[in-house]
Order: structure tokens, then C-alpha cells, then sequence
């Protein structure tokens, strides 16, 4: 994938809408914006999107169903559900069919940009769950510390693991980087 998504926002708040279409331009992604279900039906008809920012309540009903259809055909695209209404019981359903993540409004910029970010991480790991170099990034920095596991011991010949992932924790046990 290259650094640049594509991004469905359904969302029926014009102004959040504008908002959240702003951090993920800011973050390299494509949105596109649609007010209700019957738009992002018609939208995600012929189209394949690599992240998904649904509103639960919308004019023509709620997005958990619209979300189970999405999931189904496209289960490697992280969705995120934001919620002026959370609802705990469908948080822990949706999360348990899939869902990355369920947020509730009103949410701070600064934390729904973290929360894609965390999302783009996940689009960027490849099939057997690494986190690739192209997700830590070309730094001097992050290839000297990449380049430190190359001198241990058991250490494998592949691009290191995030710090705190479970790919991270695992390396420890195992000795090398894995999903």
C-alpha cells in the first residue's frame, strides 16, 4: 500500500464531517464524506475503502448493520465507530465481529487523529502481522535501532517490531519479530 487511503466517513454532522475529512487529508488518506447510510451504500457499492469512520446514528438508521455487510466483504479494513450515544453492549459486540475501534463524541481532534493513526499501523503490518519499516519509518534513528537487533543473537534478518505491539512483546520471547 502506498502512503496515500482511501477513507469512507459516514457521518450526518456536517461540521464533525468537515472535521474528520481534514485529519485524514492530513494524513495522506482520500475521504469521502456521506451524510447516511443510503450514500455510503451507493458509495461502497463499486468501491473498495481501506478505512472506515462511521457515525452509529444516522437519518435512515444505524451503522452497526452497515458495518457487519462492509466487514464481511472487506474484513482487512479497520473501521471506526464514533457515537454521540455509546451504547456498551454494542460496543463490545461490534468489537468482538471486528470493529477496531468505538469512540464516543465529543472527541478531541488530537484523539481521533491518534486513533486512525493506530489504524493506518494495522493497514501498514504485512500478512503475518509485522509492522514494516515503512510503518516506523527511513529515520538515521530508526534504522540504528532496527539495525541494533541485526547484532543479537536469534535476532532474525527481518524489519524490527513497533515497541509495545504484541509482535514487540512476543520478540522478547521468541527471539525474533512475528504476527
Amino acid at each position: 500500500m502506498s502512503n496515500s487511503f482511501s477513507c469512507l466517513i459516514v457521518e450526518d454532522d456536517a461540521a464533525f464531517a468537515s472535521l474528520v475529512a481534514k485529519i485524514v487529508r492530513e494524513l495522506g488518506g482520500e475521504p469521502l464524506v456521506c451524510a447516511n447510510l443510503a450514500e455510503a451504500t451507493k458509495a461502497s457499492a463499486n468501491r473498495v475503502f481501506e478505512l472506515l469512520l462511521l457515525d452509529n446514528h444516522l437519518p435512515d438508521g444505524k451503522a452497526y448493520g452497515f458495518f457487519e455487510r462492509l466487514s464481511r466483504r472487506h474484513p482487512d479494513a479497520p473501521a471506526i465507530m464514533i457515537t454521540g450515544v455509546p451504547d456498551l453492549t454494542e460496543a463490545i459486540t461490534l468489537t468482538r465481529n471486528g470493529l477496531f475501534d468505538y469512540l464516543t463524541k465529543p472527541i478531541s481532534a488530537d484523539a481521533l487523529e491518534a486513533c486512525i493513526q493506530r489504524a493506518l499501523l494495522r493497514l501498514k503490518q504485512d500478512k503475518t502481522g509485522r509492522i514494516t519499516e515503512l510503518s516506523l519509518g527511513e529515520s538515521a534513528a530508526i534504522r540504528g535501532y532496527c539495525n541494533s537487533f541485526d547484532k543479537l543473537p536469534g535476532i532474525l534478518a527481518q524489519p524490527c517490531c513497533l515497541p509495545g505491539s504484541r509482535a514487540w512483546a512476543r520478540t522478547w520471547q521468541l527471539g525474533h519479530c512475528i504476527g
